[in-house]
């Protein structure tokens, strides 16, 4: 029987998955096994080496339910939780410190940065947020009907979004123009796709201007500091050379 799935593509997908950051690592060994099965007797049968920390145990179970919740319509409720030095995980907490209970309209799911993230908007709030889908537990599809906003009235469209949260910050989008060094070209259209445009090109330097969260381009200026300048909003110029400021101090100690 002829199949569907070529060894070489089966190569490119395990290959994928080794960079999947928040995927436990008996899950990602066992969905491995599973691609392999798929595949001829002359692939090459080698187990990568998986390194993967994270122990949510339901994580796949998470992304079943959050694609059960979308394509219902409904919203969901969970715990969220991070990391503490005992690099377990742990609930985040209100100000009495007990667990808070997230009740969230799920719209997309999407993987940036080697991560999945949960894209949506937390009951009573308009802004689009984002949620690893390793730190999530106790999650529930509930009967309410999941609300929609501005930005996802007629779908995300998800390349774009993920172009303009590089870091997955939530918040709106605005307009960035900075000044580059020639040499880092292939990075920016790496991180920013083909939504970048050019202008005032010369031998060295070039002017770029994207559309992008404005805290992501925070840390991607500073990653790039030693060949980038941002040149507006001031604000955010401003904002990025008090933090290098403070690094500086940081570092004189």
């Amino acid at each position: 029987m002829l199949r569907d799935i070529t060894d070489t593509e089966l190569h490119f997908i395990i290959d994928s998955l080794i960079f999947v950051k928040n995927v436990p690592k008996n899950h990602l060994e066992r969905l491995i096994k599973k691609l392999k099965g798929l595949s001829s007797k002359y692939f090459r049968n080698n187990m990568p080496i998986i390194n993967g920390t994270h122990q949510n145990s339901n994580f796949f179970l998470n992304v079943e339910l959050i694609y059960e919740a979308i394509d219902k319509g409904r919203q969901i409720s969970f715990q969220y939780n991070e990391y503490d030095t005992d690099k377990k995980l742990h609930p985040v907490t209100d100000e009495s410190g007990s667990a808070m209970h997230y009740i969230v309209d799920p719209y997309r799911m999407a993987v940036t940065n080697g991560r999945y993230f949960l894209i949506g908007r937390k009951n009573g709030d308009d802004v689009i947020e984002h949620y690893q889908v390793d730190r999530i537990t106790d999650i529930a599809i509930l009967q309410t009907e999941l609300k929609k906003v501005k930005e996802i009235e007629h779908g995300i469209d998800l390349s774009k979004y993920i172009s303009e949260h590089i870091y997955m910050f939530s918040g709106e989008s605005e307009r960035v123009t900075f000044r580059a060094d020639r040499k880092i070209l292939s990075d920016i259209i790496d991180w920013f796709g083909s939504g970048v445009d050019f202008t005032e090109v010369d031998e060295k330097y070039v002017t770029a201007s994207v559309r992008v969260n404005a805290k992501a381009m925070k840390y991607w200026a500073i990653q790039y500091m030693k060949y980038a300048t941002v040149l507006s909003p001031k604000g955010l110029a401003e904002d990025i050379r008090t933090t290098i400021a403070a690094a500086l101090e940081n570092y004189s100690k």
